[in-house]
């Protein structure tokens, strides 16, 4: 049978990620207790076939233009909340559902590559 991992932890002492499937809720109740970040997996593979976590900072293109954000798990769905934008569809600060983006790339997280939280 095949382990979904849907979960991960951002072990911040050891700046490293650590994967758990849904059966591993202790462990993960656990390693928060010393204040790590736990992500979800949104369900989605970015264009590289890469998962897509909760944290990941992303390119995302739709037919009109080209954006720049973080997803987010917001009202009970995931979302990209736009930090970058190069169109008027979605503007700065706006947050998408993922299913409105046609191409989605990860091009980091904001535990290692906080730097790229800045925008061009």
């Amino acid at each position: 049978m095949r382990e979904l991992k849907c979960f991960r932890a951002w072990l911040r002492h050891e700046k490293r990620f650590e994967y758990f499937s849904i059966g591993d809720w202790g462990k993960i109740k656990y390693i928060q207790e010393f204040e790590n970040e736990v992500n979800q997996w949104t369900g989605l593979k970015d264009k590289q076939g890469k998962d897509i976590y909760e944290g990941d900072i992303c390119n995302a293109k739709t037919f009109t233009g080209n954006y720049k954000g973080v997803i987010s798990f917001i009202s009970g769905c995931f979302v990209l909340e736009i930090f970058q934008s190069d169109n008027i569809e979605y503007d700065v600060g706006q947050v998408p559902d993922l299913c409105d983006f046609e191409e989605i790339m990860i091009v980091g997280n904001i535990y290692e590559n906080s730097e790229l939280l800045k925008g061009d």
